[in-house]
């Protein structure tokens, strides 16, 4: 798949449409998405008739569709048959260029910079709101808070709401170990990448004000140059320690920058892990030795898995979060589809 490509991108249950620009050495794919969105980041712009028609749709009533800019894995595309023409490419590289995966303009001498170590993405065994339980318990409760402040933490302990960076700091000053659960972890499903990209575009705008170029930051804080870009593009949420290292590396950063406290759905997860291995409910269930109705209760009807259960899902799949329910704010679906529960089940 390279520039030109029409391709479908797909985290399992929702996908988008995209125009490929540019592919990275290590895998990443440069797009522009085909969304109803506007605001999805602020390089969008509409898409003209012939543009849309181009990527082999047609004009559907007086539904306005926009180009997104941006960077996803291109193990989650799925090209189709329709390529947008090369000197049509060029013009949309010089448009919303240029492209992220090109070399950087200045010379980094590696002798000068930390060793660069790749980290494992991982997430915390419970959600947010236990984090927070166990504080609040350990101090003997919080008895000055109002019914607001309450309400408000009970969004943000699920992660349907973010904290800017300075109340973020100051909720884990005053719980202590509640930053045990910021690690780097990925945000897996296309809704919460999209989520977490508009807080990540904070940090890209103003590291560019500022004129420091993306690979000298991956170079200073010893990432590499794909794990810093997914900082800023939402693939990937830095851990607690590494926000701090941005926030000394590029003093005055904005407030809206700051960590994201959602975490993908658990059912999202093991079903992008069991469509990469072609496995159905029935490969799930003989694995682990659960019923096949209780993997259909875990899977489609979103039931948190029993700590049995989850010690056996965690045994066969890799990187999963903790539970938390479905949440149309954060998740952007509905339950699954028929169509979708019968790509589950075993074709006869």
């Amino acid at each position: 798949m390279g520039p030109g490509a029409v391709a479908h991108f797909s985290d399992g249950q929702k996908a988008h449409t995209g125009v490929v620009l540019d592919v990275s050495e290590d895998g990443d794919a440069w797009a522009l998405f085909l969304t109803s969105n506007p605001h999805w980041n602020s390089r969008c712009r509409p898409v003209t008739l012939d543009e849309l028609t181009l990527c082999g749709f047609a004009k559907k009533d007086d539904k306005q569709t926009y180009f997104a800019p941006v960077i996803r894995p291109s193990q989650d595309a799925y090209p189709s048959d329709v390529t947008f023409p090369d000197h049509r490419v060029l013009d949309l590289v010089e448009e919303f260029g240029p492209s992220p995966f090109l070399p950087p303009a200045i010379s980094l001498p590696a002798e000068i910079f930390p060793p660069v170590k790749r980290q494992r993405s991982s997430f915390a065994s419970v959600p947010l709101s236990r984090y927070i339980d166990r504080a609040i318990a350990k101090l003997g409760g919080v008895h000055d808070w109002e019914k607001s402040d309450g309400h408000r933490l009970g969004r943000v302990a699920w992660g349907l709401d973010d904290l800017p960076r300075s109340e973020l700091l100051q909720l884990c000053a005053m719980l202590p170990g509640l930053t045990e659960f910021f690690t780097r972890r990925p945000s897996v499903s296309l809704s919460l990448q999209s989520r977490w990209a508009k807080i990540g575009a904070v940090l890209g705008v103003y590291r560019e004000k500022r004129g420091v170029p993306g690979p000298l930051m991956a170079r200073r804080m010893g990432v590499t140059d794909r794990e810093y870009r997914a900082f800023e593009n939402g693939l990937l949420c830095p851990s607690h320690n590494e926000m701090l290292t941005i926030m000394a590396m590029l003093p005055g950063i904005p407030d809206e920058w700051t960590l994201p406290t959602s975490v993908p759905l658990l059912a999202d997860c093991l079903l992008i892990q069991m469509r990469r291995r072609r496995w159905f409910t029935d490969n799930v269930s003989s694995k682990l030795r659960i019923p096949l109705q209780r993997v259909d209760e875990i899977l489609i009807d979103i039931q948190k898995p029993t700590e049995p259960e989850m010690k056996k899902l965690r045994t066969l799949f890799q990187d999963l979060p903790p539970w938390r329910p479905l949440y149309l704010e954060l998740d952007g679906l509905c339950p699954i589809t028929g169509e979708q529960r019968s790509e589950l089940t075993p074709k006869q």
